[in-house]
């Protein structure tokens, strides 16, 4: 009896093609709900890390400038203005100041200034000029002892640093003084009835003294 004889087919290769397809799929599919949100989210964290990131540069240097604390906040605080009614001269009338501009404000500075003015003891006014970005600690301790005295008197403050007193020294009101735009600190004396000094004549200013140890000297004469 013969044997069929069992019949063999060589093996196909099989086409990667299919494979293929499938990867190529996998990357164009849409992405599900889950895998949507995930992006939204991550997206979401680096804008917010970003916008830290960008608030803390930003920030930072305006933080540092409001950490200057003014040394002298404690005191009347006069402007460049106020100074031409304080002692600014008139040429017209060939007088100094015009304290009126003071009288009956409804403003609390003014206020404090109009009763510093009329208060029959004074005779003087004293206005120091400073920098509260750099202010004299020897200078400072000074004050801080004549505190008292100096609430009292007629002794005023005027922050260079501020940008309203940006031009203070271009004002008419000080302009025949020897003042020292580059000084961190400096005094001014005036004397509302002038003041005969050992020459015989009256002035109505004292020497600008734009040093610690003058200024201190002065202060303690009050």
């Amino acid at each position: 009896m013969s044997q069929k004889k069992k019949q063999t087919y060589a093996k196909k290769d099989v086409p990667s093609t299919k494979k293929l397809t499938e990867e190529t799929s996998m990357r164009n599919r849409p992405l599900s709900k889950g895998e949507t949100l995930l992006m939204k989210i991550g997206v979401g964290v680096i804008a917010a890390t970003v916008i830290v990131i960008l608030s803390i540069v930003l920030i930072s240097p305006l933080s540092t400038e409001e950490t200057i604390i003014d040394p002298l906040e404690t005191y009347t605080h006069v402007t460049t203005t106020e100074l031409t009614y304080l002692f600014g001269y008139d040429i017209e009338t060939e007088t100094y100041g015009d304290f009126t501009y003071f009288f009956n404000s409804e403003l609390e500075d003014y206020q404090a200034i109009d009763a510093k003015l009329q208060d029959s003891t004074t005779e003087e006014i004293y206005v120091l000029m400073y920098r509260s970005s750099s202010f004299d600690q020897t200078l400072l301790d000074a004050i801080n002892t004549l505190e008292e005295t100096l609430l009292d008197a007629a002794f005023f403050v005027l922050d260079l640093d501020l940008v309203v007193n940006e031009t203070v020294f271009e004002s008419s009101a000080i302009s025949g003084l020897a003042m020292n735009p580059n000084a961190d600190a400096q005094l001014i004396t005036f004397y509302i009835e002038g003041k005969e000094f050992s020459d015989g004549n009256t002035y109505f200013f004292d020497t600008v003294w734009n040093d610690t140890k003058n200024i201190t000297i002065s202060l303690e004469n009050i």
